[in-house]
């Protein structure tokens, strides 16, 4: 079963705001699933998006 982060889990390992993780989302900058009103991002994906903008390995060290 796949691992899912919420919009607050993001904003915290990331250290911004809520309305800035919603808004990547909401744009498809950052690869998102919408539940009813709110959305959830894949473990992996976050992963990928990260290294991406990063440029560097994601480190796994934040779990929830």
């Amino acid at each position: 079963m796949e691992e899912f982060y919420t919009v607050k889990e993001i904003a915290e390992i990331l250290k911004v705001n809520k309305v800035t993780v919603q808004r990547w989302c909401k744009t498809r900058e950052l690869p998102a699933v919408k539940i009813g009103k709110s959305y959830r991002v894949e473990k992996n994906d976050f992963e990928e998006w990260y290294m991406a903008k990063k440029g560097e390995p994601y480190q796994g060290v934040f779990r929830f």
